[in-house]
């Protein structure tokens, strides 16, 4: 576990007083007595990641040196013939899906100019790197269920291969939903 406690020295006994305890591994900050602090930014702020600045949303705890992933998706699964819609805004994006039995195919239309397919790797996590311009990005399934979606921006970044899979809807060490910090190690490559 990675961590910081900070403290103070009692003046009467010489030994280290805990004020409070931030966890690394799992975002949680801890006061002396074991209650868990909140983050109360309430604008957004930035953050120097191993990909460059970024902007940190209100509340979000920051990591710096570390990677930052958003998932901009509105679900973990597109059922066939279901679809994501999200509208981005402009820049580079990578969307990744995870492994499948079958050849599940992900469609790609919308406004803001994606176009193409990217079929279900059987074995390793599939992705497709795009340039949106403003408007809808959607995302259709077909063929079989896919799983493990992760759409996340990475303009501005020398290392646009996709991150590990962070679920939308869970709680991370950033203290939001869908927003994680990570080592700067990154193995998977763009397919």
């Amino acid at each position: 576990m990675i961590g910081i406690r900070i403290g103070r020295i009692s003046q009467n006994t010489n030994i280290a007083i805990p004020i409070l305890v931030i966890s690394g591994s799992t975002g949680l900050v801890l006061d002396a007595a074991g209650g868990a602090l909140t983050n109360v930014r309430a604008g957004t702020a930035n953050v120097t990641t191993n990909d460059g600045v970024k902007v940190a949303k209100a509340n979000e705890i920051r990591y710096q040196g570390g990677r930052r992933i958003e998932n901009l998706a509105t679900a973990n699964s597109i059922a066939i013939g279901a679809n994501i819609t999200i509208s981005p805004g402009a820049g580079d994006y990578i969307f990744s899906m995870g492994q499948g039995s079958f050849s599940g195919v992900a469609t790609f239309s919308g406004t803001a100019g994606a176009t193409g397919t990217l079929t279900q790797d059987a074995v390793a996590r599939t992705a497709k790197l795009f340039t949106l311009g403003s408007g809808t990005f959607i995302i259709t399934g077909s063929a079989q269920t896919l799983t493990n979606i992760l759409i996340e921006k990475v303009s501005g970044q020398a290392n646009k291969n996709p991150s590990s899979d962070v679920d939308f809807n869970t709680l991370y060490n950033a203290g939001l939903v869908g927003i994680a910090y990570k080592n700067t190690t990154n193995g998977n490559t763009l397919i």
